[in-house]
């Protein structure tokens, strides 16, 4: 039987919405716009699609199409459509208002936040072999018990279609499924070797980070690859950083980052471009973006820190996400924020 070719391939890339109330962070930016190393998590995704000679891709979103467009690099070689849902209309309601009912591509179904993408030319094939018209991608957990869990990655044959109601709101795990094995069709698993590094909320951001520094060749970092340094901790050679500062790694530090006498970094933690740390500070297992000002005699543990956020000396974080209202929500860098908001 003959292989699948990606380019007969449509991903549909569920960039979903900002997550108004329960994080600060992810109420005035997507998951999809998160940067790992600099980097969008939906620009590594679209990136890898790419490379791997995915063409047709479609980007489904509730209000964010203009913030997506202004913020991320889209590949030239890619075709890439906006689809925006006043109303939310779950994951297979996207798969039905971003297809043409009479499409005959293979449909790709994946989360924008994924650090970590899988090899798709061969879990794409998969279906051809085991007849399935929809299969669930599986992933090794994180978690200490160390069993699978669902990658939210689905790949539909054309047909599922016909099986999602025409209009109104349905889930692929509670609605598209069921409604598959009641009409008799086939829908099976398959898991990846590794995790696909998605992630839904802060914890799971800094997970992915964590993982991704503990196995770099494995992720898309952005390494600032410093061969005078001890492995495990990567230092952009652009980086000002005082020699009484202790670093403990996996650390990434990028591009003119300034950090003052006697901070104390612990890994797993990124400082991205332009961040700026005062004498006597500990970071540990956060990620600080671009930008950002903490003070002296701080100490930051397990925090995502937004773009240019201003964190005054003497101040003490546990689990925090600290960010700031910008004057404008449609350009994410290069404002000030003065206002500390924490959840």
């Amino acid at each position: 039987m003959d292989k699948l070719k990606t380019k007969d391939v449509t991903a549909v890339v569920l960039a979903g919405s900002r997550d108004f109330g329960r994080c600060p962070i992810a109420s005035r930016l997507p998951l999809a716009l998160w940067p790992i190393t600099g980097t969008p998590a939906i620009e590594i995704l679209l990136k890898s699609l790419s490379e791997q000679g995915i063409k047709k891709i479609i980007i489904c979103t509730n209000d964010d199409v203009l913030l997506l467009k202004n913020n991320i690099n889209l590949p030239d070689s890619i075709n890439v459509k906006f689809l925006e849902e006043k109303l939310p209309v779950g994951t297979a309601g996207c798969i039905r208002d971003a297809v043409n009912k009479q499409t005959k591509s293979l449909l790709l179904i994946l989360p924008a936040a994924i650090v970590t993408p899988p090899d798709f030319e061969n879990i794409l094939n998969i279906p051809i072999v085991n007849g399935s018209k929809l299969t669930v991608v599986l992933q090794p957990s994180t978690n200490y018990m160390g069993n699978s869990s669902i990658s939210n990655i689905f790949i539909c044959e054309p047909e599922v279609l016909e099986h999602i109601p025409p209009e109104g709101y349905c889930d692929i795990k509670e609605g598209l499924i069921p409604a598959l094995v009641q009409a008799g069709k086939t829908a099976r698993t398959v898991m990846v070797k590794r995790t696909i590094g998605n992630f839904r909320n802060i914890a799971e951001y800094l997970q992915t980070i964590a993982k991704c520094l503990e196995c770099p060749e494995d992720s898309c970092l952005n390494l600032p690859l410093n061969s005078d340094n001890p492995k495990g901790i990567w230092i952009s050679k652009n980086a000002k950083i005082r020699p009484s500062v202790k670093i403990y790694g996996p650390v990434i530090i990028l591009d003119n980052v300034q950090i003052d006498e006697n901070a104390v970094i612990f890994g797993p933690t990124i400082i991205e471009s332009g961040v700026k740390i005062g004498s006597s500070t500990l970071v540990e297992s956060s990620v600080v973006w671009e930008n950002a000002l903490i003070n002296n005699n701080c100490e930051i543990r397990n925090c995502v820190i937004d773009y240019d956020a201003i964190l005054p000396s003497g101040i003490k974080l546990q689990g925090q996400a600290v960010t700031g209202k910008l004057e404008n929500d449609f350009q994410i860098k290069n404002n000030k924020t003065q206002i500390l908001s924490l959840f």
